[in-house]
């Protein structure tokens, strides 16, 4: 077996094992449903099924993260699908940072990176199958292009600039917040340009037609569908609502860690810079960490409610500012410096595939499925299809085996906080087209309440749902 062969196969194989471990929501070492990882999964299965994203089905995430759920679905229905494309984009991800840092610090120093990234990665995976994960080897492949130059000093080819300016418009359609740090490595590279007068106008002429094509394709493809304006909305202007409804507290993100990893995320490429800076005397790695620091902080910090998954985007400057520090450690202190990142990793990788597993008896889906089968055994099972739900979440229709009859299927309360546009549409579709079951976890909206009240008869309740059937006046 040749060393490339090997290395990648080493990679795939660090890939399978961190996402058997720590994807609780997809692996079939101990699978539950989780949240958003089941939301995304249920609207992948929509989308294979026929229905339009953003006007069937609906969620405030880009159009770039519903083509892999459903690529997922197409490849293999169910949890596996997208179990196999999560192995094969940590391994794109981690095979980018290998071959950039590569040639900064030598092959040891490049597994080196790979463990400080696991490391980094594994308190942050939050149960898988989050958009930062599908988000990670776009981000990888920018930094691997544009530091290419720097380290080779040959320039690099026009089309990786624009596999480069593609990415970061995939990026963008998958949440416009996790594109900031491609952000800032483009604006790290072309300033340098300017002040060094290196060739400008044809990478950046070649970037920004990559990044056209791609935002171009999103736009055309929904436009054709006659859903361009539903997909803005849920992708772009949605998520504006969302940010300035769901603000960040300092009491929470000190209380739960989160501050202390996005700080080292925030920091790292800056204290790489500043090591690349004094050891190689040379700044345009100093200048990339500061910028890449700017954008890694409005990325993690601007819109966060503390949530861990976040922190997944700045893996790539962590193994950018690793292996800057790395390059004046030499001869056999490389070796140790390897194993004490092996010895993080391993550790850190073992505690939080711990975590995964009380997280699933905590979510004790079992009791979750039993409720499901015993609210629905109301309904004859040839109306199931047809049930609405208010304020479930995706869970319910994974249990059931049905898809949701109108585009907002969960939370609609929640939803209608951050646009009232939401709810106002949920309860004009159960006033126009009268539903004939109806499950409910609680509901709260006045409306809502009336029109149970006036058109409804509750038939049965259990610890988790209530069912209504229509009255029929």
């Amino acid at each position: 077996m040749t060393r490339p062969i090997a290395r990648n196969a080493a990679l795939l194989g660090v890939s399978a094992l961190f996402v058997t471990l720590l994807s609780g929501t997809t692996s079939p070492l101990r699978p539950w449903f989780g949240g958003d990882s089941a939301m995304f999964r249920l609207i992948g299965t929509a989308m294979a099924q026929g229905q339009t994203l953003y006007v069937d089905i609906w969620d405030h995430k880009g159009p770039g993260l519903f083509v892999i759920q459903w690529l997922a679905q197409v490849l293999v229905p169910g949890r596996i699908g997208i179990f196999i494309l999560q192995i094969l984009f940590l391994y794109a991800t981690l095979a980018l940072l290998y071959a950039m840092t590569r040639r900064m610090t030598g092959a040891v120093g490049a597994w080196t990176v790979i463990a400080a990234s696991i490391a980094f990665l594994a308190p942050a995976y939050e149960h898988g199958n989050l958009s930062e994960e599908y988000s990670l080897p776009f981000i990888a492949l920018a930094m691997f292009v544009l530091t290419r130059e720097w380290m080779t000093q040959r320039e690099a080819r026009l089309w990786w600039f624009a596999a480069a300016g593609a990415a970061f418009g995939y990026v963008v359609f998958i949440r416009i917040n996790n594109a900031l740090p491609i952000f800032g490595m483009f604006l790290a590279f072309f300033v340098w340009t300017l002040v060094r007068r290196r060739r400008l106008w044809a990478p950046l002429l070649a970037s920004l037609a990559g990044f056209v094509v791609v935002c171009g394709a999103f736009l055309l493809g929904f436009a054709i569908v006659g859903a361009l304006d539903e997909m803005i909305d849920g992708t772009f202007l949605f998520s504006a609502a969302y940010r300035g409804n769901e603000v960040i507290t300092l009491d929470r993100i000190f209380v739960n860690g989160f501050v202390y990893l996005a700080i080292i995320g925030i920091f790292a490429p800056l204290v790489g810079g500043f090591v690349d800076a004094q050891f190689r005397k040379r700044g345009r790695f100093l200048l990339l960490g500061w910028i890449l620091a700017a954008s890694t902080a409005g990325a993690l910090l601007l819109s966060t409610t503390g949530y861990f998954h976040y922190l997944q985007v700045a893996v790539p400057g962590v193994a950018l500012g690793v292996a800057l520090a790395l390059q004046p450690v030499t001869g056999r202190l490389r070796l140790h410096v390897l194993a004490a990142a092996l010895i993080v990793a391993v550790a850190l990788v073992w505690t939080m595939s711990g975590r995964e597993a009380a997280a699933q008896v905590r979510a004790n889906e079992p009791a979750y499925t039993a409720d499901v089968e015993d609210i629905l055994a109301g309904v004859p099972e040839s109306e199931h299809q047809g049930v609405y739900g208010w304020n479930l979440d995706a869970r319910f229709f994974l249990n059931a085996g049905t898809l949701p009859v109108q585009r907002y299927f969960t939370m609609q309360e929640w939803w209608g906080s951050n646009d009232p546009r939401v709810l106002d549409e949920s309860l004009g579709f159960v006033e126009e087209e009268r539903p004939e079951w109806i499950v409910a976890t609680s509901v709260g909206d006045e409306r809502m309440q009336a029109i149970l009240a006036r058109d409804y008869a509750e038939v049965a309740r259990n610890d988790r749902f209530v069912l209504y059937e229509s009255t029929g006046r």
